[in-house]
């Protein structure tokens, strides 16, 4: 039975992840991140690469679209001179860790739900996972 609940946990993280064939709108930002040193330049980077990744997949999120318009606010206050680069940097690790956070609560949660629930047959095609 643990072991069902274990599977559901990492059924419900995949699935809130987006699978493997979408990828995350901070896996954009990160891959950039390691590359650019500077804020700035990182956030123009995640900016143009999920940009060509819409474009090239045909599906972005409205979350997603959030977290640019953000990414972007802060780059903005920046070259504003209201806030350092390392203030906005601070910013954007405690976004995107709240962000997380609250992803793995909702898939404990969901998993929780769909434990007690009962029983359930899970049969994977492809990408797509349906459950029973």
């Amino acid at each position: 039975m643990r072991g069902d609940f274990i599977s559901v946990v990492l059924l419900l993280a995949f699935a809130i992840s987006g699978c493997a064939a979408q990828k995350n709108v901070f896996q954009h930002y990160d891959e950039c991140a390691v590359e650019n040193s500077s804020f700035a330049a990182m956030v123009a980077c995640g900016k143009q690469r999920r940009t060509i990744y819409c474009q090239e997949h045909k599906s972005c999120s409205a979350n997603g679209n959030a977290f640019v318009a953000y990414a972007d606010s802060l780059v903005i206050s920046v070259n504003r001179h209201e806030m350092s680069e390392a203030e906005a940097q601070r910013k954007w690790i405690e976004f995107r860790t709240a962000q997380l956070n609250a992803q793995r609560q909702l898939a404990v949660e969901s998993a929780g739900a769909a434990a007690a629930s009962g029983p359930r047959t899970c049969v994977q095609s492809g990408t797509v996972v349906n459950c029973y």
